[in-house]
């Protein structure tokens, strides 16, 4: 009874494993028992990667920071999210940003993009830094404070609502000062 059962359980293993390899090799638009029915096969919903339809990649090093400090991990975690949202929010919903080491131990992000029309405009826009300005409302050409005088970022409450937190370098903080006296109401 027992090889009996052992027999049953290859043939139908073997007819499970027949379907399932006609059911993607199948050829799009073929017809299935002479219906309306187009079976588009499941190897046509496969999304080809940067492997198998092109695309580009970047691996750009973690280097230390202004002060020579290592860089965190939440901040290395931070730029890797950031890369993740502005490429989806542009379109590259199939593109992997992914922190990895190379081989001497240097800390890298590694963003591969499959699918990319224009590599040049991507790359503009993955080496583009933040920038961050104060500039006069009535005047936009008068700039008073940039992201250079900024010493410390971080967000923060104001009773129960969030805000953002600058800390400014003694340049920053005089024009800041001077620019919202200024600007008051």
């Amino acid at each position: 009874m027992t090889k009996k059962k052992a027999k049953l359980q290859l043939i139908i293993l073997s007819i499970v494993i027949l379907l399932l390899t006609v059911a993607i090799v199948m050829p799009k638009g073929t017809q299935i028992f002479n219906s309306d029915y187009d079976y588009n096969g499941l190897w046509h919903d496969i999304k080809l990667g940067i492997d198998l339809k092109g695309g580009v990649y970047a691996v750009y090093n973690v280097e230390k920071n202004s002060d020579g400090d290592e860089v965190t991990d939440s901040a290395v975690a931070g730029t890797v999210d950031r890369l993740t949202r502005v490429l989806f929010n542009r379109g590259y919903t199939e593109a992997t940003v992914v922190e990895q080491s190379s081989l001497g131990g240097t800390r890298q992000i590694r963003v591969e993009v499959p699918d990319v029309e224009d590599p040049q405009s991507l790359f503009d826009l993955l080496g583009r830094p933040a920038l961050l300005e104060f500039k006069d409302p009535d005047n936009l050409d008068t700039v008073y404070v940039t992201g250079q005088n900024v010493t410390e970022a971080y967000a923060g409450y104001s009773g129960t609502d969030p805000v953002v937190v600058l800390k400014f370098d003694a340049d920053g903080t005089t024009a800041f000062r001077d620019a919202t006296t200024a600007k008051v109401g």
